[in-house]
């Protein structure tokens, strides 16, 4: 029987009585699509070994190779997110996998998009490159809800579509599990191959002038989010960064700061720390001085000083405190959650007269900015932390209106013209 992803079931190891010999009982759950079994074993020894020898069955069950003419998508997609978990060395640098974020990320796209899109009984073999087609058109033009009994998306008419662009993100994630598939010799072809997407429709990000962007920070007078706000729109970092920022990452002599870490969150592990995607991402910014001062202030200000503050987050849990029942030395040094600073920023945009711009915009409208002066856009692509010039214009390349205009505005035309 082709083996799925397998759960450990509530008292997984029972104590039994067998002619006066201590053995245990050892129970657990196979899954094969929407069937499962449970299964059972005994074992002579201690309750450590027990639990094991428990633990070792669910470890073989979740490895063990299903036969590829019987394996069903689904169980090909568990396989493939399980090969992709993260691990890590003892001293906790990522080697292996992809990281938590990314991990979840991939989970919810199969589960809510694709696992609805295709079923849970279709063969991985049989899945060609025309019911992938149409799978994609199914998610544009129907609507999907998820089922709050059964906790499974399923199509509803009067559920929500999708975009182009997030079912674009599910074609790179099945091709990337279909890759696997091959390589592991379930499937033969990487089906996504020649498959149609729809066509992706440029949405460029609202921007916000020099009197919005004060109109933006003096509405936050008083507020946790206004010295957020101004560091993003003074170095142009993400938001993970800046609430990954430590203090002993900023030289206030030099007037720079190094970005070597940022935050992240999943559900299952919350707020945590994690390093750089690519080595671009190490990098030393300057700061302007009313950045400098907003930094100093805010240290200065904050209700719980502590003598070395190194290793502290600049922007902690700290600053919510009106928004926590803990302590304020519970909430010293605890990362806030990206989502939260996030959803606070969108609802306060909401109430102002400006463009509804995301916190991320604030990324762009730096960058934009500098590109618009003129700065060399490979300088600022080591601003931004892009591993390449290329990747800097392909992003913002758009939000330089009058590039084209000043460029033209010194060529030389006068020998195009037919008047004698």
């Amino acid at each position: 029987m082709t083996q799925g992803i397998t759960k450990l079931m509530r008292n997984g190891v029972q104590r039994r009585s067998r002619s006066g010999d201590l053995v245990w009982r050892i129970r657990y759950r196979t899954y094969n699509g929407d069937e499962s079994v449970q299964r059972e074993r005994h074992f002579a020894g201690s309750k450590r070994d027990a639990k094991a020898m428990l633990h070792s069955l669910i470890e073989d069950a979740n490895t063990r190779k299903a036969d590829p003419s019987s394996m069903t998508l689904a169980e090909c997609l568990a396989h493939w997110l399980e090969s992709n978990k993260p691990e890590y060395t003892a001293s906790g640098d990522h080697v292996l996998g992809v990281s938590e974020k990314v991990h979840a990320r991939y989970e919810n796209t199969v589960r809510c998009c694709i696992l609805p899109a295709f079923g849970k009984r279709v063969r991985v073999q049989d899945v060609t490159t025309g019911m992938i087609t149409k799978a994609w058109r199914k998610l544009l033009t129907r609507g999907r809800k998820g089922n709050a009994e059964t906790g499974e998306w399923e199509f509803n008419d009067d559920g929500k579509t999708l975009s182009p662009k997030t079912i674009k993100n599910c074609q790179g994630v099945l091709s990337s599990a279909l890759r696997w598939a091959k390589i592991e010799g379930i499937v033969g072809d990487v089906a996504t191959v020649g498959a149609q997407l729809p066509r992706l429709v440029r949405k460029e990000p609202n921007m916000l002038s020099v009197a919005d962007q004060r109109t933006l920070i003096k509405s936050l007078d008083g507020h946790w989010l206004q010295p957020i706000v101004i560091v993003a729109l003074g170095t142009g970092m993400r938001l993970g960064e800046i609430l990954g920022l430590f203090w002993g990452s900023i030289d206030w002599d030099s007037q720079r700061l190094e970005i070597k870490q940022s935050a992240s969150f999943t559900y299952e592990k919350g707020p945590f720390i994690k390093t750089p995607k690519t080595s671009a991402g190490y990098r030393k910014i300057s700061l302007v001085p009313e950045v400098l001062e907003v930094l100093r202030d805010y240290r200065r200000n904050r209700p719980i000083s502590v003598l070395d503050d190194a290793d502290q987050p600049v922007f902690d849990a700290l600053a919510m405190r009106g928004f926590s029942d803990k302590p304020d030395e519970q909430l010293l040094g605890e990362l806030i959650p990206t989502h939260i600073v996030s959803d606070h920023f969108r609802r306060h945009v909401q109430k102002l007269r400006i463009p509804r711009v995301r916190f991320h915009d604030l990324r762009h409208i730096h960058a934009s900015a500098l590109l618009q002066k003129g700065k060399a856009s490979q300088t600022v692509a080591g601003r931004l932390g892009h591993s390449s010039a290329n990747i800097t214009h392909q992003i913002y390349g758009h939000l330089m209106p009058n590039s084209d205009a000043e460029m033209m505005a010194d060529f030389n035309s006068e020998h195009l013209s037919n008047k004698k």
